[in-house]
């Protein structure tokens, strides 16, 4: 098999389209997005991937070969999704509590949570 071969089936393309209310900066493949509600970094150093910034979209290229380098194509637009996300909208998390065998207490005071 050719070199070219190789190189062309090893290396897997992206796009992302970036939101309009949101600051992108990517440096050696860490990605810093601020917008209204804060600023949020992620960093892609362990994969190995290189990021091309245009004016609304960032191109990718992943150098992983097979499935796992179709999979890390869906798994980046969705961190970026999230991060998009998180600075616009914001998150909300909700927490529930369960037993089972030992019985807990949960009382309210001055803002904080006490489990007994």
């Amino acid at each position: 098999m050719s070199t070219e071969k190789i190189r062309k089936n090893s290396v897997h393309t992206g796009e992302i389209k970036i939101h309009p209310d949101v600051d992108l900066n990517i440096n050696e493949n860490i990605v810093n997005v601020s917008g209204p509600l804060g600023n949020v970094s992620k960093d892609f150093s362990k994969i190995p991937i290189i990021f091309e910034k245009k004016d609304t979209s960032v191109n990718f290229k992943i150098f992983k070969r097979g499935k796992q380098g179709n999979s890390l194509i869906r798994t980046i637009q969705s961190s970026f999704n999230n991060l998009f996300i998180g600075v616009t909208k914001g998150y909300t998390y909700k927490m529930k509590i369960y037993y089972e065998h030992f019985p807990l207490s949960l009382s309210a005071s001055n803002g904080k949570i006490i489990l007994k």
